[in-house]
């Protein structure tokens, strides 16, 4: 996205105007065009989006290709047990969601991100087909992932560029709801998991099935992205973790085509991590 900063601020006379009514013409400061320019920022209101991708290719020496990629809507109102969208409201694409962007006093870049309508969450759905390796002629070869699907409800998210540091921060709260993939070449196959918040099962145990609100349902995951010096002294890329706060349950894992094998949850998950990435 590129913003436009200080814009022109130019006052055309339209009419013929008297001398005697014409007095003297001095030039704005800077301190004064502050005041009438650029101080209301932008808001783009997603309405009905969808976006889809034949394949991604990552190529070295041989590559990986992901394919048949979507991102839209769920195309359902019951999450976590509870109508979370309005009938009217269900879609298969992105929508209710609007961003909130401004230059802040210091010249950081903030860009808000939160649900435009009546209802509190944004759904959301994404799927891909089949994740493959292929050789250097490009003939495919295994299959890591047969395909990947999940749904859920995004809360909230922000973002920050930093003017001095620039340092790229990234908060979200979501959750998800029904997470599906299936690893062929494991013949390990996971379905219907579910990612929220850290306070997810201890609200289920006190209150029951479908009692969890949205200060329950939404796992929290913060990013910090910037440039890195690595071992060596050359530059790279920094992708921080600072936090990933979740409960993870997965009630069905299927090794092969025998039934599921179990259930695993894992309550009040926490991640950090520091990492550096660069070529070699």
């Amino acid at each position: 996205m590129n913003l436009i900063g200080k814009k022109s601020v130019l006052l055309f006379g339209g009419v013929a105007i008297s001398s005697s009514v014409l007095g003297d013409i001095t030039s704005l400061d800077d301190a004064t065009m502050a005041s009438v320019t650029g101080q209301a920022g932008i808001t783009v209101e997603i309405n009905s989006a969808e976006l889809t991708i034949g394949e991604i290719r990552y190529q070295d020496k041989g590559s990986i290709a992901v394919r048949d990629i979507r991102v839209g809507g769920a195309d359902r109102t019951n999450f976590f047990d509870n109508q979370w969208i309005p009938t009217s409201a269900k879609s298969d694409k992105l929508d209710n969601l609007k961003i909130d962007i401004d230059i802040l006093a210091d010249g950081d870049f903030v860009a808000i991100m939160k649900p435009a309508g009546t209802h509190s969450v944004v759904d959301f759905g994404i799927s891909t087909g089949e994740w493959l390796l292929q050789s250097s002629a490009g003939v495919d070869g295994t299959r890591l992932i047969n395909s990947l699907d999940i749904t859920g409800l995004g809360i909230d998210a922000r973002l920050r560029i930093d003017n001095q540091t620039s340092h790229t921060f990234i908060e979200s709260t979501w959750g998800v709801d029904d997470l599906d993939v299936d690893f062929g070449f494991l013949g390990v196959r996971v379905a219907n998991m579910k990612i929220a918040g850290s306070n997810y099962f201890e609200t289920l145990g006190t209150w029951g099935a479908g009692s969890a609100g949205i200060l329950d349902i939404g796992a929290e995951l913060d990013l910090e992205i910037y440039t890195a010096i690595a071992h060596g002294g050359h530059t790279a890329l920094g992708l921080n973790l600072t936090k990933f706060e979740a409960d993870v349950l997965i009630p069905e894992i299927y090794l092969g085509s025998q039934p599921s094998i179990g259930a695993i949850s894992l309550n009040n998950v926490s991640v950090t991590a520091e990492t550096v990435i660069y070529g070699h």
